[in-house]
């Protein structure tokens, strides 16, 4: 009798370790950002309203959002999302600059600029540039090592 119990009160006690340690694993696994919330993005950073229709590029992989506020002189955002992939990091890069001139025929030669590039997961960004009322901004993306999509200059005045 004492072997079945001491049987017994092992299972019980595997049991109840493998029980915490499976809840254990869960817990920090959606405990992350990324695993709780897998469209994660940086919207909320970008003040302003969203201007639209958001760009997509590279064929539907990735979609370039774009931001403005009337803060500080005109404030415009950018960020790009993955569609594609996402279950890894791969290199991605949004670039957004203020144009010298409000007037669209007009090239744009940025001055001031905000990038951001690295190896992302989910999402680049957000960028952003200030004192863009009555200027036109240029915004591209990069994703992996493909040629940069550009638009610009665009979202004048």
């Amino acid at each position: 009798m004492a072997s079945s119990t001491h049987r017994s009160t092992t299972r019980s006690l595997i049991g109840a370790f493998l029980t915490a340690v499976l809840v254990a694993t869960t817990l920090a696994v959606t405990s992350s950002p990324a695993a709780a919330h897998p469209k994660l993005s940086p919207r909320a950073s970008c003040p302003g309203t969203e201007l639209s229709p958001h760009r997509d590029a590279y064929g539907g992989a990735i979609s370039v959002f774009v931001s403005y506020s009337s803060a500080n002189g005109g404030t415009n955002c950018v960020w790009a999302q993955k569609n594609l992939n996402r279950d890894r990091a791969e290199r991605m890069e949004v670039f957004i600059g203020r144009c010298p001139s409000g007037n669209p025929g007009f090239p744009c030669e940025p001055l001031v600029f905000d990038r951001d590039a690295g190896n992302f997961q989910y999402y680049a960004g957000p960028a952003q540039v200030t004192g863009t009322a009555g200027h036109c901004i240029l915004v591209y993306v990069v994703y992996r090592n493909l040629a940069e999509e550009r638009w610009g200059p665009i979202h004048c005045g």
